[in-house]
């Protein structure tokens, strides 16, 4: 009040949240050279993921610590993933080329929640297919095509149940009910001199996986859901072309339209929008040793779920000095230039009327340099493997 004196007694909430991971994955490939440039891959993966969370809340009253029955969990997931795949691919009538493959997954996964005794049990068999022609027109055309069917699982964090306060009246949760996005992916390209690469897509996904805010009296709380449908179409060109003997360009822009369709919190929701990304680096060599950037990106006004994004965009530019006979480069670079790099997001739906502004320091200037002891012989880089626990990983967040 105007004394200065609370309207209310303030609250103590007091919160442990450790979460304990456990991944193990094991994945055969085998490669087998037929003839012609031919070759046939299969291979198998398993992986078995636990995740134990425990949630323990404890608030303070008269001077005594009470614990929070209501806020305090305990979760246990555990997954089993089996997947087998073949792949093929061929050359064939000179001119084409092409790889087909076919994998199968098995999915087994169990949640309970120790404190409530609640359960959820789910076994499910896909299949997911791909398919990749080229066409090599003549020496300065080549033309593909692309038929995909990909999965998008759930990190292991949004599957956690448990809240998460940001303040007295704000607080974010996970969804045990998640199930993954499965998407349909149609692609066209042509290429022209490996200069020019134009490329038509379509995709269709269903179950979404986006964050969903709701009100709760006088709480608010976002928890992610599967909310919708999308069907994406658009047209995408790449150009990498060298202007003159000092400056090379590469420009990218990315034309796309969004629709989508689905509930949200109980409320249905039909979202449409058209994109334009665009995106370009103008690179100069403006002596034998010293050589410029200038980088810039820009994003109009889209949709991300049902969260609608307003324009953005930034401008960054660099210099490179090789000094010392070419042994050691001097960099200096400067990011987001006009510092203009700020995001503001609205949603508005249902009984929510949401907006996120974010002002962040994004204007950056760095100096480095980079010392080469040696300029003998060139050694090859050592070629890396794929794990067997990198899509885990990602899931983790790592």
């Amino acid at each position: 009040d105007a004394a200065g004196n609370a309207f209310r007694k303030a609250d103590t909430l007091m919160g442990d949240l450790p979460q304990d991971i456990n991944v193990y994955s094991g994945r055969v490939d085998y490669i087998h050279p037929l003839k012609k440039g031919a070759r046939f891959e299969a291979g198998i993966k398993s992986s078995i993921v636990k995740t134990d969370n425990n949630a323990v809340y404890d608030s303070i009253q008269y001077g005594k610590i009470v614990h929070d029955f209501n806020r305090s969990n305990h979760f246990v997931y555990e997954e089993n993933i089996n997947a087998a795949y073949v792949n093929l691919s061929t050359t064939f009538a000179k001119k084409w080329s092409a790889q087909l493959g076919l994998r199968l997954e098995n999915t087994n996964a169990k949640g309970t929640q120790l404190t409530t005794g609640e359960k959820f049990d789910r076994h499910y068999t896909q299949l997911f297919p791909t398919a990749y022609f080229q066409y090599k027109a003549n020496e300065n055309n080549n033309i593909g095509a692309s038929f995909g069917r990909r999965v998008r699982r759930p990190s292991y964090g949004s599957l956690n149940p448990f809240i998460r306060f940001v303040d007295r009246y704000t607080y974010t949760m996970g969804n045990p009910s998640l199930k993954p996005s499965l998407s349909n992916n149609i692609e066209l390209s042509h290429t022209w001199r490996n200069k020019i690469t134009t490329t038509l897509n379509y995709s269709a996904t269903t179950d979404i996986i986006d964050d969903v805010i709701e009100q709760k009296g006088e709480e608010a709380y976002k928890a992610p859901a599967n909310i919708a449908s999308l069907h994406q179409f658009g047209i995408a060109i790449n150009a990498n072309i060298p202007v003159t003997k000092w400056w090379t360009s590469n420009l990218d822009l990315n034309l796309y339209h969004n629709r989508y369709k689905g509930v949200a919190s109980g409320t249905p929701i039909e979202f449409s929008q058209a994109s334009l990304v665009v995106a370009g680096t103008q690179q100069f060599k403006l002596s034998k040793t010293l050589a410029g950037e200038i980088n810039g990106r820009f994003m109009s006004g889209r949709l991300d779920g049902i969260m609608r994004v307003k324009p953005i965009g930034g401008v960054g530019a660099g210099l490179s000095q090789q000094v010392m006979k070419g042994q050691g480069t001097l960099r200096l670079t400067v990011r987001d230039i006009f510092h203009s790099v700020r995001s503001n997001t609205e949603s508005r739906y249902g009984n929510v009327d949401f907006n996120f502004q974010q002002y962040a320091d994004t204007r950056v200037v760095s100096l480095g340099f980079t010392y080469r002891f040696s300029k003998g012989k060139k050694i090859a880089p050592v070629k890396r493997t794929t794990g067997a626990a990198n899509e885990e990983q990602e899931r983790i967040g790592l």
